[in-house]
């Protein structure tokens, strides 16, 4: 079943390192069949001034949104917006 290959998981915005411990193919599911989000925390280390600080991040790591289709009501497949059938 696709849902078993767990090895390629991908997130813009999200260090690898955060990908791999904290999302899996699960949540992904999770989160595309009941239409929510998934927000995670990630460090870094960052510099303002020629000085070095370590921060916190909290980003959007899954989102079921999308704005540039309309999600058919069995949350797979997926029409352009403008399409003939999502126009009334």
């Amino acid at each position: 079943m696709l849902w078993e290959f767990n090895d390629n998981l991908k997130c813009k915005r999200v260090k690898k390192g955060v990908v791999k411990k904290e999302l899996s193919i699960d949540k992904y599911r999770d989160v595309l069949f009941s239409r929510t989000t998934e927000s995670i925390s990630q460090n870094g280390i960052r510099s303002y001034g020629h000085q070095i600080y370590t921060e916190q991040t909290t980003k959007t790591a899954l989102s079921a949104c999308d704005d540039k289709v309309f999600i058919r009501d069995d949350n797979v497949h997926t029409y352009n917006f403008g399409h003939y059938a999502t126009r009334q």
